[in-house]
């Protein structure tokens, strides 16, 4: 789909989606309860929708009821194992949280996976699951899982995802045995991991932390609360942040101030740029660059994005495709290996142009920012894959007095094993 979006200040109140990251971590959970649980979720993405066939492939059952998801969760001790096969669309959480609880279930699984998932880190992940008696064999964009993981000791290095240290936190409570997790370094985006521990918190399991260590004792199941409201995303929200601080009026309802989600983190980074000559360590808050870079495009002063490296393995090269973005409007910045630094523009103003989404649902929706302090048009390619994470942001965007016109190329995509 293409997006052409006519420069115009935005205005008026949305109501903020439910957290992508939130929604994962309570739909694993609830399979693997004692008794259904209810989540109140009003934000089903694609990935949500991967993470929603995972726990069905897993043996949960899913009934979608009026805004809220009920999931019946797995039979345990089944003698019966047959292969189970899951599109997991370009969820890298979805591939990465199933693995190995899969192994917990000692269950046969064949995953699918789409676009760039496969190029995004996981042997990290996968080694230690082959160390503890379970087979991952992965042949181009297949991977197939078998076996059961048994407990021990689980090394992991810090600083490659926080959702394999999440991952296994869920998964090892279900073993027979204790285990023991140790993380090599500082964890980056380590605010996802405390997520994963208060919502396993929330389903009745704890787990004891000693410096660099996590000790997890077993359970029989995990406890359901009978209900979860998911609360509202920063992350998505974090585009409207934006759009208000370079000019637009817009009231975010629906965000819990005192959320632990890193990136709320949001408007504190943006008033560091707007103060000038900032320097960002984008690290623990990855998915704000796009945003942030297009307000660090219209505030005057270098803004510099530094410890970046990890952001080349998003859904698209994130750093180059940000850079990209930046230009194509007539912006100005300089890339290495793992920053990125933005030269402001003196009137606060950008010139418009072409923007190629690259696959990459942030580049779409930052571009659609960027476009309300343009000089001409904005043009998007590829301005569909929004729905990776925010379905309905276009229809937010024109309800805040954005005027788009769409256009549709041809794609053909097959999904079919």
């Amino acid at each position: 789909m293409i997006t052409t979006i006519e420069p115009k200040k935005l205005c008026g109140t949305v109501e903020a989606v439910a957290s992508k990251s939130q929604a994962h971590r309570a739909l694993f959970l609830a399979a693997v309860s004692d008794r259904p649980t209810r989540i109140f979720c009003n934000n089903i993405s694609e990935d949500i929708e991967a993470t929603l066939r995972a726990v069905g492939a897993m043996g949960a059952h899913v009934n979608r009821e009026d805004g809220s998801i009920l999931i019946d969760p797995v039979s345990f001790g089944s003698a019966e194992r047959t292969l189970q096969r899951l599109d997991c669309g370009e969820s890298g959480t979805t591939l990465r949280f199933i693995l190995p609880m899969i192994g917990a279930l000692n269950g046969i699984i064949e995953i699918r996976t789409h676009g760039r998932l496969m190029n995004r880190p996981i042997y990290g992940l996968t080694s230690e699951l082959s160390r503890h008696g379970m087979s991952v064999d992965q042949t181009g964009i297949s991977i197939e899982v078998i076996g059961r993981l048994t407990g021990g000791t689980f090394e992991l290095p810090g600083n490659v995802s926080s959702q394999f240290v999440s991952a296994l936190l869920m998964a090892l409570p279900l073993l027979d045995e204790p285990s023991e997790l140790i993380i090599d370094g500082p964890v980056s985006s380590g605010a996802y991991v405390d997520m994963t521990l208060v919502m396993m918190e929330r389903f009745g399991v704890s787990v004891q932390k000693e410096g660099d260590r996590y000790l997890i004792e077993p359970v029989e199941r995990y406890r359901s609360p009978g209900e979860i409201i998911v609360e509202g995303d920063w992350s998505a929200a974090a585009f409207w942040v934006a759009a208000d601080a370079i000019g637009s009026e817009i009231n975010i309802t629906g965000l819990n101030a005192s959320s632990i989600q890193g990136d709320s983190d949001v408007r504190d980074l943006i008033d560091r740029i707007k103060a000038g000559n900032a320097r960002i360590d984008i690290d623990a808050v990855p998915d704000l660059l796009p945003a942030l870079a297009v307000v660090a495009a219209v505030t005057e002063g270098p803004t510099s994005f530094v410890n970046a490296a990890r952001l080349r393995d998003k859904e698209s090269d994130r750093l180059e495709s940000t850079a990209a973005m930046i230009r194509a409007l007539g912006g100005s910045c300089e890339l290495t290996e793992d920053s990125l630094t933005v030269r402001g523009s003196a009137n606060g103003r950008l010139n418009g142009g072409r923007v190629d989404a690259a696959g990459d649902h942030r580049i779409a929706m930052s571009a659609a920012v960027a476009a309300s302090v343009c000089e001409g048009e904005v043009t998007i390619t590829g301005a569909e894959t929004v729905a990776k994470s925010y379905p309905r942001f276009w229809e937010d965007y024109e309800a805040l007095g954005g005027s788009i016109r769409e256009s549709f190329e041809e794609t053909v995509k097959c999904r079919d094993f």
